[in-house]
This record gives C-alpha cells, sequence and structure tokens, in this order.
C-alpha cells in the first residue's frame, strides 16, 4: 500500500503538469475557450462543496453561471479555431448543429441543478449535479480529441 501511494501522486503529478502545458500557447479564442472550460470545472466543484455544506445559495448561483457558459459555448468554436493547442475534436465543425445540442443539454442540466438549489432540495442538488458531470463527460467523448 505504501508503494501505490507514492506511485498515484507521481501520477497525478505528470496529469497536472500535462494540462498546465497544454494551454501553453493558447491565444485568442482558444485559450479563452480553455479558461472557460477550466473555470466550469472549478464551477461543478465547488458546487458540489456548497451542495454537501446546504449552501443552497451558493450551489444556485454556480449553477447559473455553468448554465450562461451551456448557452455561450458554441460562440467560442468558430471555423478556423481548430488550431493548437486546441484539444476540440474536428467532429465539432463537421457537426455543429450536434455540439450545439450537447451544450443545450449541459446548460439544461445546470438550469435543472440551479432550480434544485432555489428548492433547497438536497437530492435533487445532487441529482443535478451528476447530470451536469454526465453532460460533459457525454460531450467529451465525441468532441474533444483524447
Amino acid at each position: 500500500m505504501r508503494k501505490i501511494f507514492p506511485l498515484s501522486f507521481i501520477a497525478a503529478s505528470f496529469f497536472v503538469a500535462a494540462q498546465v502545458l497544454a494551454h501553453q500557447g493558447a491565444t485568442g479564442i482558444v485559450k479563452e475557450r480553455m479558461d472557460a472550460f477550466k473555470a466550469s470545472q472549478t464551477h461543478l466543484k465547488s458546487a458540489v462543496k456548497a451542495a454537501k455544506a446546504d449552501n443552497f445559495d451558493e450551489t444556485q448561483k454556480l449553477a447559473r453561471l455553468l448554465a450562461d457558459w451551456g448557452t455561450k459555448m458554441p460562440d467560442f468554436f468558430p471555423v478556423g479555431s481548430d488550431i493548437m493547442p486546441s484539444e476540440a475534436a474536428p467532429t465539432i465543425w463537421s457537426d455543429m448543429e450536434g455540439f450545439k445540442r450537447a451544450a443545450t443539454q449541459f446548460a439544461d442540466a445546470a438550469n435543472q441543478l440551479a432550480a434544485a438549489s432555489a428548492a433547497r432540495n438536497k437530492e435533487a442538488v445532487f441529482a443535478s449535479i451528476k447530470q451536469v458531470g454526465a453532460s460533459c463527460k457525454s460531450c467529451h467523448r465525441v468532441y474533444r480529441q483524447k
């Protein structure tokens, strides 16, 4: 067990370093969308923490930020913005309508989280958080390079 922790720590360190390096050199709209995706990841993690603490005002605020990003997301993928270090898959541009539907599903899930937070329904808040996360994973499978 003692050997597993150091190996896990080393692997996690390489993953974090790779994420940081992936954003190096990004400029313009590519950097803006990378930053927005990073912010949405932070918002979702913060929503989980806030929900665990029964801070539904905070989860509602964060859900609104997520929903706002979902409505704007397709605008951050204009034709020609598939340049490195972009992690966007070419499928975004060949299936923009599908990508827009995926972004709408993300925004809808975030809006459900906002509604559950407004109702102070902890069970519904956590179910909605799972839906937001599932919409991220679903979109990444199709529209993000691995």
